[in-house]
Formats: structure tokens, C-alpha cells, sequence
């Protein structure tokens, strides 16, 4: 990666944080959609994509051969656990947005 750019080709290892009162990301459920261009996947927190590290974290793995170039962005979805809604879950979204991804050197 030069200056915050990734290249198609790279392996991309996201650490995935997710916090609020009420929420546990080893038991509640969450989504990740990833956009990138024309591409768009969203990987759920039952996925195999994501991993749990030796040190505890959630990561989220991305090969990128199947990119296309153009900004990436990931857009987070967690169902938190809440009384006061009528299904008793909160749905919370999030943008992120990552930077451009470049075609292969």
C-alpha cells in the first residue's frame, strides 16, 4: 500500500470492532457490505470470511483479485439488542469509506 492506495491483487485484512451498550460481537449479528467500484459483497457475521484472531479481535478477510478499481467503502450493519423496539433489536448503519483501490501494478 503507498499513501492509504491498495492495489487489486492485495490481500485486505480488516479489524472489526463493533461496540454498544448491549451488544456482543461474538453473539449478536452484524453485516458488512463491501463496495468497491462495480463490485459489491456483503459478508454476515456467520460468514467464513471473517475470523476470530488468537488475541480475541474479528477480522474481516478481502481478497481483492475480483476488484474493481474506484474508492472502496464498507458500509456496517449491527442488530443491537434493545427493549424499547418493538422486536426488541435496534438496527445501527454505518459508512466507511477506505480509499481508492488501483488496478494491479
Amino acid at each position: 500500500m503507498d499513501n492509504g492506495r491498495y492495489y487489486i491483487g492485495t490481500d485486505l485484512k480488516f479489524q472489526i470492532t463493533l461496540t454498544a451498550e448491549g451488544f456482543n460481537q461474538d453473539e449478536n449479528d452484524y453485516e458488512i457490505t463491501f463496495i468497491c467500484g462495480s463490485y459489491q459483497k456483503t459478508y454476515s457475521s456467520a460468514n467464513d470470511d471473517f475470523v476470530k484472531g488468537a488475541d480475541g479481535c474479528h477480522y474481516l478477510l478481502i481478497p481483492t483479485d475480483n476488484l474493481s478499481p474506484g474508492m472502496m467503502k464498507m458500509v456496517i450493519t449491527a442488530y443491537i439488542p434493545d427493549p424499547d423496539f418493538m422486536e426488541g433489536v435496534r438496527k445501527e448503519v454505518e459508512s466507511i469509506t477506505l480509499g481508492p483501490i488501483k488496478p494491479a501494478i
